[in-house]
């Protein structure tokens, strides 16, 4: 999960990507990192079509590499092994303020995105998780409108 927030108005989802390569970078991560985000209009936009489906753990960044799921399957299945809170530097972080998905648990897209996350606008809403979740709701739990800030998930692909 990223250290800093950001609006709804990320320039799209190459932008989210953007951001968590630039991060990560700054944090001497090595790989190439994607957002967990969806842009409901587009087809394939979203972690389901675009992420590499690893048949490998995902874990976080800390010395232990605390296992988050066991493999893709695992991750998309409506629950983790342990909460996606800590940030590319090994910071541990809670909601509020949450992050910015339009994802479902699947990886697919729940159609609520900040216009492909391309807007900031007050009546304007986007999909968010917890990062303290190892539910359902890690990937989704509610909709503030997009001149909130709210954090990445960024997953190495």
């Amino acid at each position: 999960v990223t250290s800093g927030t950001y609006d709804g108005n990320l320039g799209g989802i190459a932008g989210g990507d953007a951001t968590c390569n630039t991060l990560a970078g700054a944090a001497g991560l090595p790989g190439t990192y994607q957002a967990w985000l969806s842009d409901a209009a587009v087809v394939g936009s979203n972690p389901d079509a675009a992420f590499t489906q690893s048949p490998f753990p995902y874990v976080l960044v800390d010395p232990a590499a605390t296992q988050v799921a066991d493999d893709w399957t695992n991750l998309t299945d409506g629950s983790l092994d342990a909460a996606i809170n800590r940030t590319e530097n090994n910071v541990v972080v809670t909601a509020p303020p949450g992050v910015w998905t339009g994802t479902n648990d699947d990886g697919l897209p729940n159609g609520t995105d900040c216009s492909g996350w391309n807007s900031n606008g007050g009546g304007v809403n986007g999909r968010t998780g917890n990062p303290g979740s190892i539910t359902s709701g890690w990937t989704d739990i509610g909709s503030p409108t997009c001149n909130n800030s709210r954090r990445l998930y960024c997953f190495e692909q």
